[in-house]
């Protein structure tokens, strides 16, 4: 995969976790290639896709990113994390 040996300023996750059974490792390579991060993603009360929290989600973020802003929009169930990457 000949993207992942560029760099990148930003890479932006957008509704797409969820359906990646090795999200954590997606996680983790980006974290390589990518300076900062910014994931939106809707998690219901009863997750059908591979994240299968908020928290799940956020202690995995914080493993490859320093948080830099943590939006959770209560009632659209929807999670917002933008970091910058522990590895870049």
């Amino acid at each position: 995969m000949a993207f992942l040996k560029k760099r990148y300023d930003l890479i932006i996750f957008m509704e797409l976790l969820s359906y990646l059974p090795k999200w954590k490792t997606v996680l983790e390579v980006f974290a390589n290639v990518g300076q900062f991060i910014l994931i939106s993603l809707f998690i219901p009360e009863n997750p059908i896709g591979f994240v299968p929290s908020r928290e799940e989600l956020t202690r995995a973020f914080l493993t490859n990113f320093e948080l830099i802003e943590d939006i959770h929009l209560v009632k659209h169930r929807r999670t917002i994390l933008f970091g910058k990457s522990l590895r870049f």
